[in-house]
């Protein structure tokens, strides 16, 4: 028997323990015992002794209930709670942010029309400008996290958007990683807004390169699904038309408990100060939910990722 950190219980933090030594009925304690298949389950214990004329505990009157399932509901309310309040408050920098730079690069494009291309100041306006339009970027994909970027979405295949979208990929991942697709062989119909399921890719493969230092593979794969798996940190989407999951997986160095638990956060990052932005899966994570998606993780230390996305399945166009 363990106690809610995991723990191991010391005999005298047992309930029953505890009803001897206090006399008195305990209610709702909660605790983390192993079941027989292995399993490690929530029961919430509520103990009263019975006690004999002179005061002492003859007897305890012990029920256990196994409220694991509410636990992970618990859990998966205070992610969502979590994630959304992150999410208005990178909206709402991200706006007045932007406001911001659109004043400083409409100052530089008038300024470098009337500055001759020859003076100094004419590069250092430059560099202005061009650290400005990164800026922009960084507020674009806040504003994709918060799930208030505006779209333009429309019927896609998602398979197709793999295919143009594979060079790219390969110039950025490099000659020491594989790249490999397995796409279905029926069209993969989703409502999508191409530009951000293209930066879906990018980000993920970005992701997975940074995993693998000294290289290995990464594959992307697409099917047909009936319905999504019940892993989600987010409330499981329905879909009649069934959903189409695209699978990112790559053979790098894995993640562990702590890292997964955060890795949609914004400005989380495992890369070390001044390495990386901490933006781009939390991007990934505002587009798919933007798109009425789900993404599961499923990795371990020395054991890649997998990035699972669930998409909500279109009719074909006609």
């Amino acid at each position: 028997m363990r106690d809610p950190s995991g723990g191991p219980l010391p005999l005298e933090a047992r309930p029953f323990a505890i009803v001897v030594r206090t006399r008195a009925a305990l209610s709702n304690l909660r605790m983390l015992i192993a079941s027989p298949d292995g399993v490690a389950r929530h029961i919430s214990i509520n103990a009263a002794p019975l006690l004999t004329e002179d005061g002492e505990v003859e007897a305890i009157v012990e029920t256990l209930e196994d409220v694991t399932a509410k636990v992970r509901f618990e859990e998966l309310s205070l992610h969502a709670e979590k994630m959304e309040s992150l999410a208005h408050m990178a909206g709402g920098i991200s706006h007045d942010f932007n406001n911001v730079l659109t004043v400083i690069l409409g100052y530089c494009q008038v300024a470098l029309q009337q500055v001759s291309s020859q003076s100094p100041a004419h590069s250092a306006i430059e560099s202005i400008r061009t650290a400005g339009n990164k800026a922009a970027d960084l507020t674009r994909q806040m504003l994709a996290f918060s799930r208030k970027q505006v779209i333009s979405t429309k019927v896609l295949d998602l398979n197709e958007v793999i295919w143009d979208t594979e060079l790219m990929l390969n110039s950025m991942v490099g000659e020491k990683i594989r790249l490999d697709l397995d796409l279905s062989v029926a069209p993969s119909w989703i409502v999508g807004d191409l530009g951000q399921l293209q930066q879906i890719l990018v980000n993920l493969a970005s992701n997975a390169k940074d995993a693998m230092p000294t290289g290995g593979s990464l594959n992307i794969r697409t099917a047909w699904v009936d319905r999504v798996p019940p892993d989600s940190d987010d409330e499981t989407p329905t879909s009649p038309e069934g959903f189409v999951h695209l699978l990112v997986a790559d053979t790098g160095v894995g993640m562990d408990a702590r890292t997964k638990k955060h890795l949609f956060e914004p400005f989380f990052s495992t890369k070390g100060i001044g390495r990386a932005t901490g933006l781009g899966l939390s991007t990934v994570y505002g587009i798919v939910r933007q798109h009425k998606g789900t993404v599961i993780v499923d990795s371990a230390p020395g054991e890649g990722a997998r990035f699972s996305i669930y998409w909500p399945c279109a009719r074909q166009p006609r």
